[in-house]
């Protein structure tokens, strides 16, 4: 159900675009041109799979948006690819908002954005995941950059097979839903607003600061073998956690946006969850080394198709993120760990793999 709780969760977004489309493309029937591209500008989403260039040009055309993912290891892949080489350490300097991106163009021109933005939103299995998060992508500044969530296990519970009477299914009902649209509009309309950290009153930075050594506690006290990984997470968690409490003042007064004692209490509650959720991953499933995972990868994918798998099924599986070459280094390791079996044909993709215990 990740997709459903995705969907309801940008819920709200995507009627706001719809209704901003909607205008957009009524004022220009009209040949309103300026109210046209008003309504354009305010949209918020971006396509899931893109270019770095056809990137550029939405946030030139937007300012900023939100990428919408029900497959973020496809996404994943889309920024490893050879035609976006480089992407994503772009992602990372625009995650900072610089002030502004200049970039060439391919006909010689250039495009400048003015305080760019972007956010991230997307799940997966995690199986899908581990097959493109390697020891390098963890302490880079790429992946921390991003708040893990794991949901609650519903292992061998039975999912309801229809709401239950009086449930609400219409979320356009929910309070919470005309509450936060009622924000979100009001803001898209006001425009932004600064925020002075240091107009925080002194009970407020006495929280966040007990906050920001609770971070720190967690690492120091986390098994070595992933303290490197959380260290780098933690420099994110700190500032974070001020953005969050931003976030949460909007819908508790928008009028003020400075971080209040209320908006920080809300905002560590959700960072909490995301730091055990970070530690919970980091311990069972990419705390290993790139090897093992990739290793691992390969084996659960064989079982998955029963035990025994053609090779060029195999490479087109994209388990792994890299060519042909790493799909030959993995199974070989396999092999001489005594963990696969290689059936050689003479063609090499007619070749049929199978687990040693099948």
């Amino acid at each position: 159900f990740k997709s459903t709780g995705l969907t309801a969760g940008s819920r709200l977004l995507k009627d706001i675009d719809g209704y901003n489309a909607s205008q957009s493309k009524l004022y220009a029937q009209r040949n309103e041109e300026d109210k046209a591209q008003l309504y354009a500008s305010r949209k918020r989403t971006l396509p899931g799979t893109f270019t770095w260039q056809s990137c550029l040009d939405a946030l030139q055309e937007q300012g900023g948006g939100v990428w919408i993912l029900s497959e973020f290891n496809s996404w994943l892949s889309n920024v490893n690819a050879k035609y976006n080489e480089g992407m994503k350490s772009r992602l990372t300097a625009a995650y900072d908002v610089d002030d502004v991106i200049e970039e060439r163009t391919r006909g010689h021109g250039s495009i400048r954005i003015d305080r760019p933005y972007m956010s991230i939103c997307g799940v997966s299995t995690i199986e899908f995941l581990k097959g493109h998060i390697g020891q390098d992508d963890l302490l880079s500044g790429f992946l921390p950059r991003f708040l893990w969530f794991v949901p609650p296990s519903n292992h061998g519970k039975r999912p309801a097979p229809l709401p239950k009477r009086g449930v609400v299914v219409n979320q356009k009902k929910w309070q919470s839903y005309q509450t936060l649209h009622d924000v979100c509009i009001d803001l898209l309309k006001s425009g932004t607003q600064e925020v002075l950290i240091n107009n925080m009153s002194p009970a407020a930075r006495v929280l966040y600061e007990d906050y920001f050594n609770r971070i720190y506690d967690v690492c120091d006290s986390a098994d070595p073998k992933i303290q490197q990984y959380l260290y780098v997470f933690a420099k994110r968690w700190g500032p974070t956690l001020l953005k969050l409490a931003m976030l949460m003042q909007l819908v508790i007064d928008h009028r003020s946006p400075t971080p209040t004692e209320e908006s920080l209490r809300s905002a560590w509650a959700v960072l909490w969850y995301a730091i055990q959720s970070t530690t919970i991953l980091l311990n069972s499933h990419f705390g290993a080394s790139p090897i093992d995972t990739k290793n691992e990868s390969v084996l659960r994918y064989i079982a998955k198709k029963g035990g025994s798998v053609e090779y060029r099924t195999l490479v087109r599986s994209k388990v792994l993120s890299g060519d042909t070459m790493e799909y030959d280094r993995i199974v070989e390791n396999l092999v001489n760990a005594d963990l696969l079996v290689f059936k050689r044909a003479k063609v090499k993709k007619d070749s049929v793999l199978e687990l040693k215990d099948s």
